[in-house]
């Protein structure tokens, strides 16, 4: 058996309010020694995300550790006590949103519980990261799950929207003539500006043209709306429908495969709704204004459009080429709802 420590923040962090002279993150590192010391007694192989008590490894980093390892446990101290927070003291056990390991996290937890004779009875929760998208730690492996990057694949990708696809081609439309009006806007407002105080004869037939886009803004801006939130609901009835005829299909489920079902539909289908297909419009209406705004600037200046193309580009292949966390909801998707 394989486990991985992760003694959670690192040296001189999160001091305690009720004693001053005690650190979480030095406390933490101090456990994992012992529990590595112990668990190697027993024959269990362990890895750590601290060698060093300096050490402070980020989120991803320590979820990478964690590739292969049977348990991923990441040690925390949180309840303050001594009159400062005296409604605190219980452990939790957090176990992956995809509900797996739930048995064994409450399990841990009670044991817990009764060792140190805690107040309040042990708790096991899920804790996602601020995207909503995956766990905290991004996405530690959990019975010999191997930690990878999930690229963005387009036959897959066309695939999740399966009957939605036309629906999708047009909210995108809509999204991008929507971005093409609203880039429109402010230089047509500048060209009536100019010609407004220059008292040119162009005046009245710019202001018509002005108020006309206007108008078609504030329409497509409505339409828009309206098309992307219909998607969204379409998206997520349509996955929960293929997802629930995937796990009808199985012959029996035990008690822990029907709560990661239940956290699977609650959670991790709204999530690739959100982030997969509304978040791939979003980021093609970005490209959209960028383009749309480079070509506005190439009267002015070729070197102004070719920096609003530079500057788009960096904004979508940046952040992926920095990211480095696995997107959970995505993999869960085809692995449960697919079947």
């Amino acid at each position: 058996m394989k486990i991985c420590l992760d003694a959670g923040h690192g040296t001189g962090q999160n001091q305690s309010p009720a004693r001053c002279g005690y650190f979480e993150g030095d406390r933490m590192f101090t456990l994992q020694r012992l529990l590595q010391q112990e668990l190697e007694a027993y024959g269990v192989t362990v890895v750590c995300t601290r060698a060093a008590r300096q050490d402070d490894p980020p989120l991803y980093t320590r979820a990478l550790a964690a590739k292969d390892c049977d348990l991923f446990l990441s040690l925390h101290s949180n309840a303050a006590g001594n009159g400062v927070c005296e409604s605190v003291d219980y452990p939790v056990v957090f176990y992956p949103v995809s509900g797996k390991g739930i048995g064994l996290a409450a399990e841990l937890a009670e044991c817990i519980h009764k060792t140190m004779g805690t107040l309040q009875p042990a708790q096991t929760r899920v804790r996602w990261n601020s995207a909503h998208n995956a766990d905290y730690y991004g996405s530690p492996g959990y019975g010999k799950t191997t930690i990878r990057e999930d690229t963005f694949q387009m036959k897959k990708f066309l695939s999740l929207l399966d009957k939605n696809k036309r629906f999708f081609l047009l909210t995108l439309l809509v999204g991008i003539v929507y971005s093409a009006i609203s880039v429109a806007i402010p230089t047509i407002s500048g060209r009536l500006i100019t010609s407004v105080v220059a008292d040119s004869a162009n005046r009245t037939r710019l202001l018509c043209i002005f108020l006309l886009i206007s108008f078609f803004q504030l329409c497509f801006a409505e339409l828009d709306e309206y098309m992307g939130n219909t998607l969204k609901i379409r998206q997520k009835k349509q996955m929960r429908r293929n997802a629930f005829h995937a796990f009808s299909a199985q012959d029996s489920a035990k008690r822990e495969d029907i709560s990661a079902f239940v956290s699977f539909v609650n959670n991790d289908i709204p999530s690739v709704a959100e982030q997969y297909v509304l978040g791939t419009i979003d980021m093609i209406k970005c490209m959209s204004i960028l383009t749309f705004s480079a070509l506005s600037l190439l009267y002015i200046h070729w070197v102004l459009a070719l920096v609003i193309v530079g500057v788009s580009l960096l904004i979508v292949a940046l952040p992926n080429t920095m990211r480095k966390r696995g997107v959970a909801a995505f993999r869960i998707y085809y692995k449960q709802g697919k079947g």
